[in-house]
């Protein structure tokens, strides 16, 4: 049985219809559209835009496509034929994805002591939870025992960043053990009792991806073991060694 797609996935499809597909060719009859038209569609969303976002508008459209054809609105699906963009993609060398070894993975954390993320970013490292899922956290995700991984943050249709009421994915919805290191970061922390989220950013509200990876980046390149390499910071995954287990 397929899946019903989460909140988040259909927000980010309806702005794909607001913004970009409605604007651009939302006055045409849909069974008067043809191949040339949708790659000059997909050409005109790539000015101003990257590759992959553009790849992600043209699924929406072939979905819009693919429904109006199964509906026998048109009689051909012309989107589908229509190939994605090309993503440039960085060398290895420019983009490399590893775990820091446990020694890296310390000296990083304590150029953060006192850092207003200091806590946020350890949990990121230590649970390997991504930066929404950790500023979506709220007191009652949180017992003796466990972290419950519930929700993340989303930006809605406007850009704008909004508590989600589920994971990423279906299979991010999980239970995480707290040990000692976690126990410690989580002791720190005054526990709000107005169901309001753990973590806050600086003037209040919630956590701002951008805000965690700058503070990540800017301590991060004063060490000139990390500064020679180039680390996407943005999931905590990528880089995170299995603390939990120590």
């Amino acid at each position: 049985e397929r899946k019903k797609n989460r909140t988040s996935s259909v927000r980010i499809r309806k702005a794909h219809v607001e913004n970009q597909i409605i604007p651009r060719i939302g006055d045409r009859i849909i069974s008067d559209l043809t191949r040339q038209d949708l790659i000059k569609f997909r050409d005109d969303v790539l000015f101003g835009h990257e590759p992959g976002y553009v790849n992600n508008v043209m699924s929406t459209l072939r979905l819009v496509f693919k429904l109006a054809f199964v509906n026998e609105y048109i009689t051909k699906d012309v989107a589908a034929t229509v190939p994605n963009l090309k993503a440039e993609k960085c060398t290895a060398r420019e983009n490399i994805h590893r775990a820091l070894e446990q020694w890296e993975q310390n000296s990083f954390i304590g150029k953060l002591v006192g850092n207003y993320y200091y806590i946020f970013i350890c949990l990121m490292l230590y649970t390997g939870m991504r930066q929404g899922e950790v500023a979506g956290l709220k007191a009652d995700d949180i017992d003796e025992n466990y972290i419950y991984v519930r929700r993340t943050t989303v930006l809605d249709e406007h850009n704008k960043v909004i508590l989600g009421n589920t994971t990423k994915t279906y299979d991010s919805t999980r239970k995480i053990p707290i040990n000692d290191k976690i126990r410690g970061l989580l002791d720190q922390v005054q526990m709000p009792t107005d169901g309001s989220t753990v973590f806050k950013a600086p003037r209040g509200g919630l956590v701002q991806n951008a805000c965690v990876n700058r503070a990540i980046r800017n301590y991060y390149y004063k060490s000139t073991t990390f500064r020679k390499q180039k680390f996407r910071l943005d999931n905590a995954l990528i880089f995170a060694v299995a603390l939990t287990a120590s």
